[in-house]
This record gives C-alpha cells, sequence and structure tokens, in this order.
C-alpha cells in the first residue's frame, strides 16, 4: 500500500512529460510506471482470488459441493435464458457494429439473467423477512 501510495503522490506531483505542460493533454511522467504497478496488482488479485477458494475447497470438500451446485445452477439459467434470448437484428437508421445476431443474442441473454436474479433476490428477501415474523 506503501508503494501506491508514493506512486500515486508522484503522478499527481511529479512533473508532466515535456512538451504536455499546460495543455488539457498534460501526461505525467510516472505514468507507464504507475499503469504497470496497477497491472501487477490486478494480476496479484487475480492469483489470490483463485487460488484461495481453491484451497478452500480441498480443504473443505463439502462446502465445495454447495458451490459447485450453485455454479451448475447458474449455468443453467444462463443456458435457458441463452435459449429464449432474440438474436434478431434492430433496424436502426445507421449501420451500428454491435447490431449482429451474436452479440444481441448474448445481450439479451445477460439481461433475462438479471432479470430472473433480481426477482429471485427480491422473493428471498421477503421469504426471509416473512419467515422470521412467523416465527
Amino acid at each position: 500500500m506503501a508503494v501506491s501510495a508514493i506512486f500515486a503522490l508522484i503522478f499527481y506531483f511529479g512533473g508532466v512529460v515535456a512538451g504536455t505542460e499546460n495543455t488539457t493533454f498534460e501526461e505525467p511522467v510516472i505514468t507507464e510506471i504507475f499503469l504497470t504497478w496497477a497491472y501487477i496488482l490486478l494480476g496479484l488479485t487475480v492469483i489470490i482470488a483463485i487460488l484461495f477458494p481453491l484451497i478452500r475447497m480441498f480443504k473443505n470438500p463439502k462446502k465445495a459441493l454447495k458451490t459447485v451446485f450453485g455454479v451448475i445452477g447458474l449455468s443453467i439459467l444462463v443456458g435457458i435464458m441463452y435459449l429464449l434470448a432474440s438474436d434478431e437484428v434492430i433496424v436502426l437508421t445507421r449501420d451500428v457494429p454491435g447490431n449482429v445476431p451474436f452479440v444481441l443474442r448474448w445481450v439479451g441473454t445477460g439481461l433475462n439473467t438479471l432479470y430472473v436474479m433480481f426477482v429471485a433476490a427480491v422473493l428471498a428477501i421477503i421469504y426471509a423477512e416473512t419467515s422470521k415474523t412467523i416465527k
């Protein structure tokens, strides 16, 4: 964290690249190093985010099975929403690069999945609160 704080201070107060001073495109001198540091941190985060759950799965296989069932259920939901999604090209006044059947079907899949998960979350909240009241 200290390294990131030092990079941030140098980024904002370390000067700008010659020729970009007092323009709308001022570029801090340390931009490349700062971005490289961000990529290193991102890579470490991805590694840790994958590694620790795997370690935990091997330490407690019963809980891992619940996770596997959750992933399978989510995959089935996405598969059903993919089958229900439309790939019909939208009629527009100009040509848009994303207006192709492949993209439209996946966008529809994402939206439909989001809607179903939103409704499921609301129903789960209602169930949790009403079941507490009834007990």
